[in-house]
């Protein structure tokens, strides 16, 4: 005798007829709601969609009368919502998900553009790109850079660190992202935090 959980579909239960130890009270509790729901959700497919949920109810009472498994309309409202909850719920993550990516990806090419249209501009004032190479001949602009954006001093950095900040301060200009007055040279490096305490006699 094959067993119930082992049928593909609807037919399949429906002329099994399975004999009552198969569905002993033992495994009938178990076997009802699964069963079901998975009649509820693949056999029948999209002609359950399309004819509605009075199909479904008489589809389950049928396999529950044959199965002699005792089906109310409690139940059967429960599975019903049960469904919907769930079909409702997968499409509000997706719904979510796309709305994220979608997003994120206009901001991504908004951003994009913005940073090409300001390398163009540079680039037709003629303004050079700078890289790590560039370090001693920018001087009076990284230190002027620090003081104002990053609210340190040139000479309390280690060399380590110098190099680093001076790589993040290379991304903003080569992005168009300092003030106008960087771009067109600054003569003087602000002085050091020092305060030095001279007394005249």
């Amino acid at each position: 005798m094959q067993n119930v959980n082992q049928c593909g579909s609807l037919n399949e239960i429906l002329a099994l007829r399975p004999d009552p130890e198969i569905l002993n009270p033992d495994l009938g509790a178990q076997i009802n709601m699964s069963l079901l729901v998975r009649l509820l959700s693949k056999s029948v497919g999209k002609s359950w969609e399309a004819n509605g949920a009075s199909r479904r109810r008489r589809e389950a009472e049928h396999v529950a009368k044959i199965l002699r498994l005792p089906m109310t309309k409690g139940k059967l409202r429960g599975i019903e919502e049960q469904r919907k909850m769930m079909k409702g719920e997968v499409a509000e993550v997706r719904r979510r998900k796309r709305n994220l990516t979608s997003t994120t990806d206009r901001v991504h090419q908004r951003n994009q553009r913005m940073i090409s249209q300001k390398r163009n501009t540079l680039k037709k004032e003629g303004i050079p790109e700078l890289s790590i190479e560039d370090y001693f001949s920018k001087n009076n602009e990284f230190a002027t850079w620090l003081k104002e954006k990053k609210r340190t001093y040139f000479n309390d950095l280690t060399t380590e660190s110098a190099r680093e900040l001076f790589s993040r301060f290379v991304k903003a200009w080569n992005r168009g992202k300092l003030e106008s007055r960087y771009y067109e040279g600054i003569s003087t490096a602000p002085r050091t935090a020092h305060n030095w305490k001279i007394k005249h006699r």
